[in-house]
């Protein structure tokens, strides 16, 4: 199971490192920039030659720089334009990098921010599979909701749909609290069939392709969210889709119930050619 720590304390070390990483590369540039200047110093003769000043060049090197470019486009410059153009380049990858190193720095957020923008990021994930999309997670595979058959062949006859576990025991604890006897094929053989059964041959499933790289993957399980929080269950009506969309109340699972609810035909959506999950499989074995 993913923990949102783990994820933050990922997030904060792989960031770092490319700070790290960053702030090298800047040292590097500036190393360079220095050893350039003293060779274009070093060489100052050369520069007088073409009229070229240093203090101008070392103050305004993209001028100095369109000055060299059209002399050596003339074939007048070889080794000042060689110094001019790597002096420039290593200005403009030192500002480039220095830009970089801030925009990271400001990346590191308190762990409340980076919950917040999860949350964000998770609610988008889950309209875009809602929709019928798909959602590649890496190398962990996707993520979608897929139709699939409830009803199934047995010896050339077809069997009944499954038993309904969710309203089943809900009528069940009904029973119980109006004081009658359930059904228990030991105990109560006589007592009132609980057993609801689904009234449609189809099934709406949050389907996980896994990655071909991933090991083990029957360990592994996706699990959708029914409620954002513990005993949170809206009873208020939705007035639209995309109230239904952008409510942060439930869950995906039971947004995906309410959509089809909403919309009779929002189920089409989910239905996947055969062909297509075919294909899709291929993909995953020729990677």
């Amino acid at each position: 199971m993913l923990e949102t720590r783990d994820l933050y304390k990922d997030y904060i070390e792989a960031l770092q490192i490319k700070i790290n990483a960053v702030n090298l590369k800047i040292n590097q540039y500036y190393g360079s920039q220095d050893y350039i200047k003293n060779c274009i110093i070093n060489n100052r003769a050369e520069f007088e030659k073409v009229n070229v000043s240093i203090d101008t060049l070392f103050s305004n090197p993209y001028i100095a720089y369109a000055k060299i470019k059209e002399l050596a486009d003339n074939g007048q410059l070889t080794r000042v334009a060689h110094y001019v153009k790597s002096y420039v380049n290593s200005i403009r990858y030192l500002t480039l990098h220095k830009l970089l190193y801030d925009r990271l720095n400001k990346a590191i957020m308190p762990y409340e921010v980076y919950l917040k923008m999860l949350g964000y990021s998770n609610l988008e994930i889950a309209k875009e599979i809602l929709r019928g999309g798909y959602y590649t997670f890496g190398n962990a595979g996707k993520v979608y909701i897929r139709e699939k058959a409830r009803t199934f062949l047995f010896k050339g006859r077809t069997v009944k749909l499954p038993i309904d576990w969710g309203t089943s025991n809900k009528y069940k604890a009904r029973l119980l609290e109006e004081g009658k006897i359930p059904y228990d094929q030991t105990n109560a053989p006589n007592g009132i069939k609980w057993h609801v059964y689904h009234n449609s041959d189809f099934g709406y499933w949050f389907w996980w392709e896994a990655g071909y790289f991933i090991e083990n993957r029957g360990f592994f399980k996706f699990i959708p969210s029914k409620f954002t929080k513990r005993g949170n269950r809206r009873t208020i009506p939705f007035k639209d889709e995309n109230e239904i969309y952008n409510t942060t109340e439930i869950g995906i699972l039971n947004k995906m119930l309410e959509l089809m609810k909403f919309d009779t035909i929002h189920f089409l959506n989910y239905r996947r050619p055969e062909k297509e999950v075919i294909k899709r499989k291929i993909e995953y074995i020729n990677i």
